[in-house]
């Protein structure tokens, strides 16, 4: 019975030193965990790099989304309907169930254009998804959930360096407050067509970078002499050898602002303008003394822009008119007024007749240099007005002769240009081209001139992604 006993008590004591069997144990629960880590970071890996591919689809569809909007006749209901269905076309890799949601709002970031009442700036996009797990899908989690969030205005991101030339009307009928576009300018209750004008100069300025993008300003008529703000300014004949229609002095300024939306009051070019904002009234006014010839301004301004900007920069022309050339022998000097070209063709730069057709003729040398013209047609007529024909009248008694010149695309029918249809065709496309009038008709929906400034500049910058 003893030997029993204790045969059995040794057995037990050598089972308790034996450690095989746990050696065994600790491998396979060592082996499960790593195996589950390793599935846990292959599945946080996976949903990482679908979360990185869903914010990059949400950034690329807020872009799209902003760029609609920017387009003519873009509006936030266009925006927001290209950054709904933006994943539709554009699935992402890893994510399923894509939702999202896109809305208008009014982003604060510096250099992006204005908000006011029911105004946005800027679209917001937020895409939700799933993501499906391969490893812990045994510990309950089947998929996981993403998101990602995106803003991007419409404009204000830059693109290239700009040579900006302004070239303004400033005859005589745009000191008058006929104004029927509905324009709004601070400071002022009633203000005249000029007033329109250069506030929205002022806006354009806002938007440009005074660090990279250099600004000009040309009034027609022109003057004997740059003008000094505030002077009077010297009215000269149009095509008076020496006249220039450059203002303040012969070069291109970058002091215009302090920053991107801050004008420098204290610059030439601010003090003509003014500066609404901050109650500084402009210098410029409109005296008038001549009719409207706009086609020297056109080639003084692309050839300023070549001469005294940067070869790098993208060159702007900024035209406001009436469209109505209608200049008369008394405001050319001599050489104008009575050089004739052949009535049956169209007539080259330098001439009395035709003022429409050497504009037209301009403005497309410049967009051939690859220059960007923008032209607001300031209620510019469509039918039943038109470039005036000139009437030429040589000899005496009986070998007098009297010769019509039509200010027409072929130079000898009476299909005129209207003051419309010139301004329509001086514009590098139909994307530049604004109009004020109902019966001239334009891509372009705004019909308030300083909108019509505004929204020209906006572009020139591009959408650009916000962090808000």
């Amino acid at each position: 019975m003893y030997r029993r006993g204790s045969s059995i008590a040794l057995k037990l004591r050598g089972a308790a030193h034996d450690r095989r069997g746990v050696a065994a144990l600790v491998v396979a629960v060592t082996l499960a965990a790593l195996v589950g880590a390793a599935g846990f970071a292959i599945d946080v890996g996976v949903v990482l790099t679908a979360r990185q591919a869903l914010q990059a689809n949400t950034n690329a569809a807020a872009l799209d989304a902003a760029y609609q909007w920017d387009q003519p006749g873009g509006t936030q209901s266009t925006a927001e309907s290209a950054a709904q269905s933006w994943n539709t076309t554009h699935p992402v890799p890893l994510v399923s169930s894509i939702s999202a949601s896109a809305s208008a709002i009014c982003a604060k970031t510096s250099g992006l254009p204005t908000c006011g009442t029911g105004v946005n700036n800027a679209i917001s996009l937020t895409q939700t998804g799933t993501v499906p797990t391969y490893f812990i899908t045994v510990l309950g989690f089947k998929s996981w959930t993403v998101s990602a969030t995106a803003i991007a205005a419409y404009a204000g991101g830059q693109t290239k360096a700009m040579n900006v030339m302004f070239v303004l009307d400033t005859t005589k009928s745009m000191g008058t407050t006929t104004d029927d576009t509905g324009c709004k300018v601070p400071g002022i209750s009633s203000p005249t067509r000029l007033n329109c004008a250069v506030y929205g100069v002022q806006l354009i300025l806002k938007q440009l970078n005074p660090q990279i993008d250099k600004v000009g300003l040309m009034v027609f008529p022109g003057m004997s002499s740059t003008w000094t703000p505030c002077n009077s300014p010297n009215i000269e004949a149009y095509g008076t050898t020496g006249i220039t229609y450059q203002l303040i002095h012969n070069a291109l300024d970058t002091d215009y602002a302090t920053a991107i939306g801050k004008l420098n009051d204290s610059s030439n070019l601010i003090k003509t303008v003014g500066d609404n904002s901050n109650s500084v009234t402009k210098c410029l006014e409109a005296p008038g003394g001549e009719g409207t010839f706009y086609a020297q301004a056109i080639s003084a301004a692309q050839t300023a822009l070549q001469s005294e900007g940067s070869s790098t920069a993208q060159n702007v022309v900024i035209l406001l008119s009436d469209g109505e050339a209608n200049a008369t022998s008394s405001d050319m000097n001599s050489t104008y007024a009575s050089t004739a070209c052949s009535p049956s063709t169209v007539c080259s730069p330098g001439h009395l007749e035709q003022q429409c057709n050497q504009a037209v003729a301009n403005g497309a040398t410049a967009t051939g240099d690859g220059t960007w013209v923008y032209v607001i047609a300031y209620d510019a007529g469509g039918a039943g007005t038109g470039c005036p024909t000139q009437s030429v009248t040589t000899g005496t008694g009986k070998s007098q002769t009297t010769t019509s010149y039509y200010d027409s695309p072929t130079g000898k029918d009476t299909n005129v240009w209207t003051p419309c249809s010139a301004l329509q065709t001086i514009a590098s496309d139909q994307a530049k081209f604004y109009s004020t009038n109902s019966s001239c008709t334009s891509i372009n929906s705004y019909t308030d001139v300083a909108t019509q400034f505004q929204q020209a500049g906006y572009t020139l910058s591009q959408p650009r992604l916000v962090l808000d």
